[in-house]
């Protein structure tokens, strides 16, 4: 889906398994689908949205692709090296996460709508801010 900044490229080439029998009580969000993409925080407009980025899909998958060099604190994420991928869920204001090669982990979820720029979402994990890519509605 073509968003608000272009097409991006993503790295992983590999998709997620199907959620299993053991993940179908978790909680996936559909408000939370969609591509977001980091928010460098020094820049004020939507040329600070950059191409790296977390998908999450309805059926519970993720795929996550942060450059080092970009997110400061990419160091916080699974698979941050090069690229990473696996499911998700919410449990209260927890966003958790299943890495096949990371294990499992979660961050301090939030909503919110940037402060500045005009009808963007965006989900802060551990704050670290991610903008819509896939045309959310602000919240």
């Amino acid at each position: 889906m073509k968003g608000h900044w272009g097409s991006l490229v993503f790295l992983v080439g590999v998709c997620c398994a199907a959620t299993t029998n053991a993940q179908t009580d978790r909680d996936v969000p559909a408000d939370l689908a969609g591509k977001w993409c980091y928010l460098n925080p020094t820049v004020n407009s939507l040329s600070g949205i950059t191409t790296s980025c977390i998908i999450l899909r309805t059926d519970g998958s993720y795929e996550i692709s942060l450059d080092l060099a970009l997110v400061p604190q990419a160091n916080r994420f699974p698979g941050t090296q090069q690229t990473d991928y696996g499911t998700w869920w919410v449990q209260g204001d927890r966003l958790n996460y299943d890495s096949p090669a990371h294990g499992q982990g979660s961050f301090g979820l939030r909503r919110a709508n940037h402060p500045t720029i005009e009808n963007l979402p965006l989900i802060i994990l551990d704050g670290v801010s991610f903008g819509s890519d896939s045309g959310h509605d602000p919240w």
